[in-house]
C-alpha cells in the first residue's frame, strides 16, 4: 500500500499483478514478510493456494454476483468489508 511503488495503492486492482515482475521488484509485495523473519511456510502456502485454485477452476465456472468494487478492512490481515458473492456452476 505504499504510493512510492503503486498507483492508487488503496484501491483493490487485481489486474495490477498480471504483468508484475516479482523478482525485479522484490520487497515491494511482501505477504509473508522478508529477510530473516520471513514466514517459513511461505513456499508451501503459495504452492497450496495455486493448487486449490486450479482444482476449483477445473471443476467449476465462477461468476461474480457482488459489486466488483471492494472496500478493504485492515487488521492483522486485509479483507473485503462486504462479502464477495460468486455464482458457482459445475462444469
Amino acid at each position: 500500500r505504499d504510493p512510492r511503488y503503486f498507483d492508487d495503492p488503496l484501491t483493490c486492482k487485481p489486474d495490477r499483478w498480471e504483468n508484475y515482475d516479482f523478482a525485479k521488484h522484490r520487497g515491494e509485495f511482501i505477504p509473508f514478510g522478508i529477510g530473516p523473519r520471513i514466514c517459513m511456510g511461505a513456499g508451501f502456502a503459495m504452492m497450496e493456494i495455486i493448487t486449490v485454485i486450479v482444482v476449483i477452476l477445473q471443476k467449476f465456472n465462477l461468476k461474480l454476483k457482488s459489486s466488483p468494487e471492494l472496500e478493504l478492512v485492515t487488521s492483522i490481515t486485509m479483507r473485503p468489508k462486504e462479502d464477495i458473492i460468486l455464482e458457482v456452476h459445475r462444469r
